[in-house]
């Protein structure tokens, strides 16, 4: 029987795309499952009550320093939205009912949504854009109702009540990171091939 690795995220962090992307390469090379799991990462930390890493001077140059070299490090793309941080609830919300309504199309929704939001830098800041985001993917009536309950409060209170379960189990934010797969290599007793899963070392 396979491993599972379960990923939380919110598409406003760029650790979530990265990680994302990064895990996806080692899946067939480790033989596990994946599954991913829509979160607000605005909830998770107000109910921890942490503070985003760039409302933290030192913290924040920190990140943007390592975000620097993400093209050299993990061959990825990577474009700061114009506007950010932006509130990814709705983009969240329209995940959160992709995953409820059609599962089978979770990762590619998901996909585009982070190549839209990181490697494109669109901000998604009003029910255009996300009309945009989505009709990458879907169209016509599906689009609409996607969209329409995207926004719905019912929404909203799910994607809120299981981001507090979250932060019930231990979160705190969205802490795993790339730098993390050599530990969950160990952990899993595979092989940990860099972050190309391919044994490719970066050259920074």
């Amino acid at each position: 029987m396979s491993s599972k690795i379960v990923l939380y995220f919110d598409c406003v962090s760029p650790w979530s795309y990265i990680a994302f992307q990064v895990l996806r390469r080692y899946r067939a090379t480790w033989g596990v499952q994946l599954e991913f799991q829509p979160r607000s990462l605005a909830y998770v930390m107000k109910f921890s009550q942490n503070s985003p890493p760039i409302t933290v001077p030192n913290k924040g140059a920190h990140m943007m320093n390592q975000l620097s070299s993400v093209d050299r490090m993990y061959g990825l793309k990577l474009r700061f939205p114009a506007s950010f941080p932006f509130d990814t609830f709705p983009v969240m919300g329209l995940l959160r009912t992709v995953q409820a309504e059609c599962p089978d199309r979770l990762e590619e929704m998901i996909e585009a949504s982070f190549q839209y939001i990181w490697r494109d830098g669109h901000s998604v800041k009003s029910e255009e854009d996300l009309k945009d985001l989505a009709s990458r993917c879907f169209q016509g009536d599906q689009l609409s109702s996607l969209i329409k309950k995207a926004y719905a409060r019912d929404t909203r209170a799910l994607l809120k009540a299981e981001s507090e379960q979250l932060v019930e189990n231990g979160a705190f934010g969205f802490p795993f990171g790339v730098e993390q797969l050599e530990r969950l290599a160990a952990f899993l007793h595979k092989p940990y091939l860099g972050p190309m899963a391919d044994g490719t070392t970066p050259r920074l």
